[in-house]
């Protein structure tokens, strides 16, 4: 069993040739860090740009993908495409589904595998581009999907509540860091840190990234 994540990047093509490079620059960056790096112990990453605005990823654990899942929506909502965004809002967004299941056919191109990881995560993006989502999951087990189908609405409340510095904060968090090393990172103060937290709905981010860890655990 593989979790297999699919995404594109909201409004890319509306973008300028600068911006658009600068994106493609950030998710290149991203993917070669967790590629290159172990998040958690033996964790086997791959990911593709297939078009622009077009992400498709590999994870062969897939208790480790939506932590991945969220850096990823973290590391878009930060972009600011080199200048001073002084509302903080975010300029680009990302659609993103999570599919877990099997991996039939496994190619040197991610994007030609075969198996109901990449159908699940495939068929899911197409479906909440109709619904207007931005975080989805679809695994296997149907008792999991109801339970999930409630916990990642509530999780897409507040990943869209997110301002740049939110995103910033959770993605440190993300990798680990304390509050004294985040305040170093960002310039801040360890009481900053703890009110970004909470502005953030990291509680309830940490609270479901244990419980689906613990859940994925279980099916292995």
């Amino acid at each position: 069993m593989i979790a297999v994540i699919s995404a594109d990047i909201i409004g890319y093509t509306k973008l300028e040739q600068a911006r658009a490079e600068e994106v493609l620059a950030g998710l290149t960056a991203f993917f070669d860090e967790i590629g290159g790096r172990q998040i958690k112990s033996n964790i086997g990453i791959d990911f593709k740009i297939r078009r622009g605005d077009s992400i498709q990823g590999e994870i062969k654990n897939p208790v480790h993908a939506l932590r991945i899942a969220i850096m990823l929506k973290a590391v878009v909502t930060q972009i600011k495409f080199g200048k001073i965004n002084k509302r903080k809002h975010p300029e680009i967004d990302i659609r993103l589904a999570i599919g877990i299941g099997s991996l039939d056919i496994s190619r040197e191109k991610i994007d030609v595998s075969v198996g109901s990881a990449y159908t699940n995560s495939g068929r899911t993006l197409d479906q909440m581009k109709q619904e207007k989502r931005i975080f989805a999951i679809k695994t296997e087990n149907q008792q999991l999907n109801e339970e999930f189908e409630t916990e990642f609405k509530l999780l897409e409340v507040i990943l869209s509540s997110w301002n740049i510095t939110s995103a910033e904060l959770v993605y440190w968090l993300l990798k680990d860091l304390t509050e004294v090393e985040i305040a170093e990172q960002l310039g801040v103060s360890q009481s900053a840190v703890n009110q970004r937290k909470k502005r953030a709905g990291w509680s309830g981010i940490e609270a479901l990234i244990e419980r689906y860890e613990k859940l994925m655990a279980r099916i292995q």
